[in-house]
């Protein structure tokens, strides 16, 4: 029996809830604008607003946070943010406030 898929969830068990992240650290800023378009709003939230510059085809989300200012748990959190603010359809102020 195949692992149910809902949404970002991929489900392993009933009593297990984990889930692949639909967005890393690893990816650049471009990719994830690109495939989710919403999130620029979580990006300008913390200061990004240069989402769309030349260095957002390159840098990955975590050397983006790293440049803002942003390092350890911090880059972890907003990661995660960003995940549930796209697991939530990408509405307005479905994540925490910066």
């Amino acid at each position: 029996m195949g692992v149910p898929r809902v949404g970002t969830r991929v489900w392993r068990s009933y009593t297990e809830r984990s889930f692949i992240m639909a967005v890393t650290k690893d990816q650049t800023i471009m990719d994830i604008i690109t495939k989710y378009p919403d999130t620029a709003q979580v990006f300008m939230r913390y200061g990004m607003h240069c989402i769309f510059c030349e260095a957002a085809s390159g840098e990955t989300l975590e050397e983006a946070l790293m440049v803002h200012g942003y390092a350890g748990k911090d880059i972890d959190d907003i990661t995660a943010q960003i995940n549930d603010f796209v697991e939530k359809g990408g509405q307005e102020g479905q994540t925490a406030q910066a």
